[in-house]
Protein backbone atom coordinates (compact mmCIF):
# COMPACT_ATOMS: atom_id res chain seq x y z
CA UNK A 1 0.00 0.00 0.00
CA UNK A 2 1.23 3.75 -0.53
CA UNK A 3 1.93 5.45 2.53
CA UNK A 4 -0.30 7.82 3.96
CA UNK A 5 0.12 11.66 2.47
CA UNK A 6 1.59 13.80 5.32
CA UNK A 7 -1.89 16.63 5.89
CA UNK A 8 -1.25 20.09 7.29
CA UNK A 9 -4.48 21.87 7.83
CA UNK A 10 -3.58 25.86 7.39
CA UNK A 11 -5.89 27.99 9.37
CA UNK A 12 -6.49 31.95 10.67
CA UNK A 13 -8.67 34.29 9.95
CA UNK A 14 -9.25 36.72 6.84
CA UNK A 15 -5.62 38.36 6.55
CA UNK A 16 -4.02 36.32 8.81
CA UNK A 17 -0.99 36.24 6.21
CA UNK A 18 -1.74 32.44 5.67
CA UNK A 19 -0.63 32.30 2.03
CA UNK A 20 2.69 33.98 2.99
CA UNK A 21 3.44 31.02 5.19
CA UNK A 22 2.08 28.87 2.33
CA UNK A 23 4.44 30.26 -0.06
CA UNK A 24 7.30 30.10 2.39
CA UNK A 25 6.77 26.60 3.44
CA UNK A 26 6.39 25.71 -0.42
CA UNK A 27 9.91 26.77 -1.01
CA UNK A 28 11.47 24.61 1.21
CA UNK A 29 9.63 21.35 1.16
CA UNK A 30 11.13 18.62 0.09
CA UNK A 31 9.08 15.76 -2.00
CA UNK A 32 5.80 16.36 -4.24
CA UNK A 33 3.60 18.55 -2.47
CA UNK A 34 0.21 19.64 -3.23
CA UNK A 35 -2.25 22.36 -2.00
CA UNK A 36 -6.00 22.80 -1.64
CA UNK A 37 -7.04 26.19 -1.26
CA UNK A 38 -10.46 27.05 0.21
CA UNK A 39 -12.36 30.37 -0.83
CA UNK A 40 -14.68 31.95 1.01
CA UNK A 41 -15.42 34.12 -1.63
CA UNK A 42 -17.17 32.92 -5.10
CA UNK A 43 -14.12 33.90 -6.91
CA UNK A 44 -10.53 32.65 -5.95
CA UNK A 45 -7.96 34.79 -5.00
CA UNK A 46 -5.48 32.90 -3.20
CA UNK A 47 -4.76 29.95 -5.17
CA UNK A 48 -3.77 32.51 -7.89
CA UNK A 49 -1.33 33.65 -4.95
CA UNK A 50 0.37 30.34 -4.75
CA UNK A 51 3.89 30.25 -5.81
CA UNK A 52 3.64 28.08 -8.84
CA UNK A 53 6.50 24.98 -9.61
CA UNK A 54 6.61 22.14 -11.44
CA UNK A 55 4.61 19.68 -10.61
CA UNK A 56 2.88 21.43 -8.21
CA UNK A 57 -0.36 20.10 -7.81
CA UNK A 58 -3.21 23.00 -6.62
CA UNK A 59 -7.19 22.39 -6.41
CA UNK A 60 -9.68 24.96 -5.15
CA UNK A 61 -13.02 25.00 -3.49
CA UNK A 62 -14.35 28.38 -3.57
CA UNK A 63 -17.58 29.96 -2.18
CA UNK A 64 -17.58 28.43 1.33
CA UNK A 65 -15.83 26.67 3.92
CA UNK A 66 -14.67 23.00 3.65
CA UNK A 67 -15.83 22.51 6.78
CA UNK A 68 -19.76 23.49 6.04
CA UNK A 69 -21.77 20.65 5.65
CA UNK A 70 -22.47 22.22 1.69
CA UNK A 71 -18.98 22.50 0.54
CA UNK A 72 -17.55 19.32 2.32
CA UNK A 73 -18.12 17.33 -0.38
CA UNK A 74 -16.13 19.20 -2.80
CA UNK A 75 -13.46 18.88 -0.44
CA UNK A 76 -13.54 15.56 0.44
CA UNK A 77 -13.30 15.39 -3.70
CA UNK A 78 -9.82 17.07 -3.83
CA UNK A 79 -9.16 14.70 -1.26
CA UNK A 80 -9.86 11.39 -3.03
CA UNK A 81 -8.21 13.05 -6.39
CA UNK A 82 -4.51 13.56 -4.70
CA UNK A 83 -5.19 10.15 -2.77
CA UNK A 84 -5.59 8.38 -6.41
CA UNK A 85 -2.95 10.08 -8.67
CA UNK A 86 -0.40 7.88 -10.48
CA UNK A 87 2.39 6.67 -8.19
CA UNK A 88 4.44 8.96 -9.43
CA UNK A 89 2.31 12.21 -9.40
CA UNK A 90 0.75 11.28 -5.65
CA UNK A 91 1.97 13.92 -3.11
CA UNK A 92 3.26 12.77 -0.23
CA UNK A 93 2.55 16.22 1.72
CA UNK A 94 -0.73 17.91 1.28
CA UNK A 95 -1.50 21.51 3.06
CA UNK A 96 -4.85 22.38 3.27
CA UNK A 97 -5.15 26.53 3.20
CA UNK A 98 -8.83 26.56 4.75
CA UNK A 99 -11.39 29.63 4.35
CA UNK A 100 -11.27 32.56 6.91
CA UNK A 101 -14.34 31.60 8.29
CA UNK A 102 -13.81 28.11 8.15
CA UNK A 103 -14.42 25.94 11.84
CA UNK A 104 -12.03 23.21 11.36
CA UNK A 105 -13.15 21.09 14.17
CA UNK A 106 -14.55 18.30 12.02
CA UNK A 107 -11.59 17.56 10.05
CA UNK A 108 -10.58 14.55 11.29
CA UNK A 109 -13.99 12.96 11.38
CA UNK A 110 -14.34 14.25 7.57
CA UNK A 111 -12.02 11.94 6.67
CA UNK A 112 -12.93 9.15 8.85
CA UNK A 113 -16.24 8.72 7.54
CA UNK A 114 -15.80 9.27 4.15
CA UNK A 115 -12.75 6.40 4.55
CA UNK A 116 -9.60 8.38 3.33
CA UNK A 117 -8.04 7.31 7.11
CA UNK A 118 -5.72 4.68 5.31
CA UNK A 119 -4.72 7.75 2.75
CA UNK A 120 -4.17 10.45 5.23
CA UNK A 121 -2.45 11.05 7.83
CA UNK A 122 -2.88 14.88 9.66
CA UNK A 123 0.25 15.70 10.65
CA UNK A 124 -1.18 19.14 12.36
CA UNK A 125 -3.21 22.14 12.49
CA UNK A 126 -1.52 25.33 12.13
CA UNK A 127 -3.10 28.54 12.71
CA UNK A 128 -1.87 32.07 11.90
CA UNK A 129 -3.25 34.87 14.64
CA UNK A 130 -2.84 38.51 13.34
CA UNK A 131 -1.32 40.17 16.47
CA UNK A 132 -2.74 43.43 15.33
CA UNK A 133 -5.98 42.79 15.08
CA UNK A 134 -7.08 39.32 16.93
CA UNK A 135 -8.17 40.83 20.01
CA UNK A 136 -10.71 42.99 17.70
CA UNK A 137 -12.54 39.86 15.76
CA UNK A 138 -11.63 36.87 18.87
CA UNK A 139 -15.49 37.97 20.67
CA UNK A 140 -17.21 38.70 17.63
CA UNK A 141 -16.55 35.69 15.71
CA UNK A 142 -16.98 31.96 17.18
CA UNK A 143 -14.88 30.93 13.59
CA UNK A 144 -12.04 32.34 15.19
CA UNK A 145 -12.39 30.66 18.69
CA UNK A 146 -12.84 27.22 17.12
CA UNK A 147 -9.58 27.64 14.95
CA UNK A 148 -7.46 28.71 17.89
CA UNK A 149 -9.04 25.48 19.41
CA UNK A 150 -8.53 23.26 16.80
CA UNK A 151 -4.86 23.91 16.37
CA UNK A 152 -1.69 21.82 17.31
CA UNK A 153 0.69 25.28 16.68
CA UNK A 154 -0.45 29.09 16.86
CA UNK A 155 1.58 31.29 14.68
CA UNK A 156 1.11 34.98 15.93
CA UNK A 157 2.43 36.84 12.99
CA UNK A 158 2.86 40.06 12.38
CA UNK A 159 4.78 40.71 15.54
CA UNK A 160 6.48 43.42 13.92
CA UNK A 161 3.48 45.40 13.51
CA UNK A 162 2.07 45.44 17.24
CA UNK A 163 3.36 46.76 20.37
CA UNK A 164 4.86 44.29 22.51
CA UNK A 165 2.29 44.44 25.01
CA UNK A 166 -0.64 43.86 22.30
CA UNK A 167 0.97 40.74 21.45
CA UNK A 168 1.56 39.55 25.49
CA UNK A 169 -2.09 40.20 25.67
CA UNK A 170 -2.96 38.41 22.21
CA UNK A 171 -1.03 35.36 23.70
CA UNK A 172 -2.46 35.05 27.22
CA UNK A 173 -6.31 35.26 25.85
CA UNK A 174 -4.85 32.57 23.36
CA UNK A 175 -3.66 30.79 26.62
CA UNK A 176 -7.23 30.74 27.63
CA UNK A 177 -9.01 29.07 24.84
CA UNK A 178 -5.88 26.57 23.89
CA UNK A 179 -3.61 25.35 26.56
CA UNK A 180 -1.92 22.65 24.70
CA UNK A 181 -0.89 24.09 21.62
CA UNK A 182 2.33 25.61 20.33
CA UNK A 183 2.84 29.30 20.10
CA UNK A 184 5.07 30.62 18.07
CA UNK A 185 6.21 34.56 17.48
CA UNK A 186 6.25 35.11 13.89
CA UNK A 187 7.03 37.89 11.02
CA UNK A 188 5.78 36.71 7.37
CA UNK A 189 4.78 33.22 8.84
CA UNK A 190 8.43 32.36 10.11
CA UNK A 191 9.54 30.16 13.13
CA UNK A 192 8.34 26.52 11.10
CA UNK A 193 10.24 24.53 9.40
CA UNK A 194 10.64 20.86 8.49
CA UNK A 195 9.15 19.84 11.61
CA UNK A 196 5.88 20.71 10.40
CA UNK A 197 5.65 17.55 8.38
CA UNK A 198 6.44 15.35 11.74
CA UNK A 199 3.74 15.81 14.08
CA UNK A 200 0.65 13.92 15.00
CA UNK A 201 -2.19 16.35 14.90
CA UNK A 202 -4.62 16.18 18.33
CA UNK A 203 -8.11 14.49 17.39
CA UNK A 204 -10.64 17.13 17.93
CA UNK A 205 -13.50 15.01 15.91
CA UNK A 206 -15.59 18.07 16.08
CA UNK A 207 -18.92 17.83 13.85
CA UNK A 208 -19.42 19.65 10.14
CA UNK A 209 -21.52 22.75 10.74
CA UNK A 210 -23.35 25.13 8.24
CA UNK A 211 -21.78 28.27 7.54
CA UNK A 212 -25.07 29.35 6.09
CA UNK A 213 -25.72 30.95 9.56
CA UNK A 214 -25.35 34.75 10.37
CA UNK A 215 -22.92 34.30 12.78
CA UNK A 216 -20.94 32.42 10.40
CA UNK A 217 -21.99 33.16 6.98
CA UNK A 218 -21.17 37.51 6.23
CA UNK A 219 -21.03 39.09 3.07
CA UNK A 220 -19.12 38.53 -0.08
CA UNK A 221 -18.99 40.71 -2.48
CA UNK A 222 -17.40 40.60 -5.88
CA UNK A 223 -17.03 44.18 -7.01
CA UNK A 224 -15.73 44.59 -10.80
CA UNK A 225 -15.15 47.38 -13.05
CA UNK A 226 -12.87 47.68 -16.24
CA UNK A 227 -10.74 50.51 -15.43
CA UNK A 228 -11.05 52.69 -12.23
CA UNK A 229 -8.91 56.19 -11.69
CA UNK A 230 -6.88 55.96 -8.58
CA UNK A 231 -8.24 58.31 -6.69
CA UNK A 232 -11.94 57.75 -6.12
CA UNK A 233 -10.47 53.73 -5.55
CA UNK A 234 -8.53 55.81 -2.87
CA UNK A 235 -11.42 57.12 -1.26
CA UNK A 236 -13.55 53.86 -1.45
CA UNK A 237 -11.00 51.95 0.06
CA UNK A 238 -9.99 54.89 3.00
CA UNK A 239 -13.64 54.65 3.92
CA UNK A 240 -14.49 50.98 3.25
CA UNK A 241 -11.64 49.32 5.29
CA UNK A 242 -13.46 49.96 8.26
CA UNK A 243 -16.49 48.39 7.57
CA UNK A 244 -14.93 45.49 6.06
CA UNK A 245 -13.09 41.94 7.51
CA UNK A 246 -11.32 41.37 4.36
CA UNK A 247 -10.40 43.36 0.64
CA UNK A 248 -8.64 41.31 -1.90
CA UNK A 249 -8.08 41.09 -5.50
CA UNK A 250 -7.21 43.15 -8.63
CA UNK A 251 -8.32 46.28 -10.51
CA UNK A 252 -6.97 47.82 -13.44
CA UNK A 253 -5.91 51.54 -12.28
CA UNK A 254 -4.47 54.28 -14.20
CA UNK A 255 -3.42 51.58 -17.08
CA UNK A 256 -1.76 49.09 -15.38
CA UNK A 257 -3.24 46.00 -12.92
CA UNK A 258 -2.48 46.10 -9.12
CA UNK A 259 -3.05 43.66 -6.46
CA UNK A 260 -5.02 45.29 -3.69
CA UNK A 261 -5.05 44.18 -0.15
CA UNK A 262 -5.66 44.75 3.59
CA UNK A 263 -2.99 44.04 6.30
CA UNK A 264 -3.70 44.63 9.38
CA UNK A 265 -5.76 47.78 9.13
CA UNK A 266 -3.63 49.33 6.37
CA UNK A 267 -4.24 49.00 2.32
CA UNK A 268 -1.40 47.61 0.39
CA UNK A 269 -1.07 47.92 -3.63
CA UNK A 270 1.54 46.26 -5.49
CA UNK A 271 1.76 45.97 -9.52
CA UNK A 272 0.56 42.54 -10.50
CA UNK A 273 -0.87 40.83 -13.81
CA UNK A 274 -3.46 38.38 -12.33
CA UNK A 275 -3.56 35.18 -13.57
CA UNK A 276 -5.68 34.07 -17.23
CA UNK A 277 -9.24 33.42 -16.39
CA UNK A 278 -12.36 34.88 -14.97
CA UNK A 279 -11.90 38.85 -14.86
CA UNK A 280 -10.85 39.67 -11.93
CA UNK A 281 -12.16 42.26 -9.13
CA UNK A 282 -12.33 43.17 -5.80
CA UNK A 283 -13.56 40.09 -3.09
CA UNK A 284 -14.67 42.30 0.00
CA UNK A 285 -16.28 40.47 3.05
CA UNK A 286 -18.12 42.19 5.48
CA UNK A 287 -20.78 41.42 7.73
CA UNK A 288 -24.40 41.69 6.23
CA UNK A 289 -25.70 44.38 8.10
CA UNK A 290 -23.60 46.95 6.39
CA UNK A 291 -22.98 44.85 2.94
CA UNK A 292 -24.94 47.39 1.33
CA UNK A 293 -23.14 50.43 2.56
CA UNK A 294 -19.93 48.67 1.36
CA UNK A 295 -22.21 48.58 -2.31
CA UNK A 296 -23.13 51.78 -2.21
CA UNK A 297 -19.29 53.03 -2.07
CA UNK A 298 -18.74 50.70 -4.41
CA UNK A 299 -21.73 52.65 -6.97
CA UNK A 300 -20.43 56.06 -5.83
CA UNK A 301 -16.64 54.79 -7.10
CA UNK A 302 -17.90 53.53 -10.22
CA UNK A 303 -19.94 56.70 -11.04
CA UNK A 304 -16.80 58.45 -10.90
CA UNK A 305 -14.94 56.08 -13.30
CA UNK A 306 -17.10 56.43 -15.28
CA UNK A 307 -17.64 60.16 -15.56
CA UNK A 308 -13.68 60.42 -15.98
CA UNK A 309 -13.47 57.95 -18.82
CA UNK A 310 -16.46 60.73 -20.64
CA UNK A 311 -14.78 63.69 -19.37
CA UNK A 312 -10.99 62.58 -19.25
CA UNK A 313 -9.89 64.26 -16.09
CA UNK A 314 -9.76 62.80 -12.66
CA UNK A 315 -12.64 64.34 -10.23
CA UNK A 316 -11.60 66.06 -7.11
Amino acid sequence: MDEPIRLVLLTGFLGAGKTTFLNRILASSRGRTAVLVNEYGKVGVDGALVDQRDGLSVFEVADGSIFCTCKSASFVSGLRMFARMAADRRPERLIVEASGMSDPSGLTRLIRTNRLAGDYAVAGVVCLVDSVTFHKVVTTLPAIKRQVEAADVILVNKTDLAERETIDETERVLRTINDRAEIVRAVRGDGIGEELWTGTSVDSAGELVSCNRPETRPAALHLLIPDVRRAPLDRFLSKALPSTHRIKGWLHVDGEWLFISDNSGRIELEARTPPPGPAPGLTVICDPEVAEHVAALWRETVVYAASDSVHGRERS
